[in-house]
């Protein structure tokens, strides 16, 4: 939903529909699950399998979880690269922390929410002034 406030007039292709697209691309190369991404190499290949114009992927590069005193505790470190198939455009890097009393699920979903707010600051189009 934060991509979709942001880029208004994109033709967004996001969650489960994203998630398959990537799946499809490691299964095309002959593998059952996803890989680590190691090399540019990888991104650029996924964004011209994807076909659009620009394809940004989030890589949780660390996750800690804690519970600890009736609080559960989230940690999340998160890469983002906006890339075309020759290029990329924009690299983000963020770690963000959360906490609940509720649930370890709702800790970590918001971490993963504020690096999601880290990275759409950077790769956001700015806004038109009025």
């Amino acid at each position: 939903n934060e991509f979709k406030k942001k880029f208004p007039t994109v033709n967004l292709v996001i969650g489960n529909q994203a998630q398959d697209k990537y799946y499809s691309y490691w299964m095309d190369r002959g593998y059952l699950e996803p890989q680590k991404m190691t090399q540019t190499k990888e991104l650029f290949d996924l964004a011209a399998y994807c076909r659009t114009d620009k394809t940004i992927v989030l890589l949780v590069t660390e996750t800690i979880m804690d519970d600890d005193n009736d609080e559960y505790r989230a940690n999340i470190s998160m890469r983002a690269f906006a890339v075309t198939p020759n290029s990329i455009l924009t690299h983000v890097q963020t770690s963000r922390d959360d906490h609940s009393r509720a649930s370890n699920l709702r800790a970590k979903k918001g971490a993963f929410d504020t690096c999601l707010d880290d990275i759409l600051l950077e790769i956001a189009p700015p806004k038109e002034k009025k």
